[in-house]
């Protein structure tokens, strides 16, 4: 089961790792990626958007009243799409800040949940049966975004190895 201080570990290892791929980001941001076919900005987009990993799994974690209403579809490439499309404008300084902001905010709200909260179990059909709130916030920010960076990391062929 995941921690507080997990999650607070690593997100601060998130936010050193970026600050470390910072300069080569800044100057080669249309790099693409080794897989797939994003570039750095993309990537970047994609982790600006998700960076309340916190936020994104309370979406998950919090009850929904009752509904009779058919679940949306959820369609991963169509949210990549419209995270990247959305940030379209934005300077890749601003992405860098988007993250930052995230991150702080996620921190914010992790202080505001106590242990039992984060403690409290989960059954979503993506998780292993013993998920805890926590685990999913692990998984839904910092380890998520740590696989983007690595990718980043790659495709600038970048030493710096987490």
């Amino acid at each position: 089961m995941g921690t507080r201080n997990q999650i607070i570990t690593a997100i601060r290892d998130t936010d050193r790792r970026l600050t470390r791929l910072t300069s080569s980001i800044l100057s080669t941001p249309e790099c693409p990626l080794r897989q797939g076919s994003w570039t750095v900005r993309d990537a970047l987009c994609h982790v600006a958007a998700r960076a309340n990993g916190v936020s994104l799994a309370r979406t998950y974690a919090d009850p929904q009243p009752e509904s009779t209403a058919a679940p949306p579809v959820f369609e991963i490439d169509a949210i990549n799409r419209r995270q990247i499309a959305e940030r379209q404008g934005s300077s890749v300084p601003n992405l860098l800040e988007e993250i930052a902001e995230g991150h702080r905010a996620a921190l914010a709200q992790l202080a505001q949940l106590d242990d039992a909260q984060l403690a409290r179990p989960l059954q979503l059909p993506f998780l292993e049966p013993s998920a805890t709130v926590a685990d999913l916030i692990l998984r839904a920010g910092p380890d998520h975004e740590r696989a983007h960076l690595e990718s980043i990391a790659e495709a600038l062929d970048h030493s710096d190895r987490a």
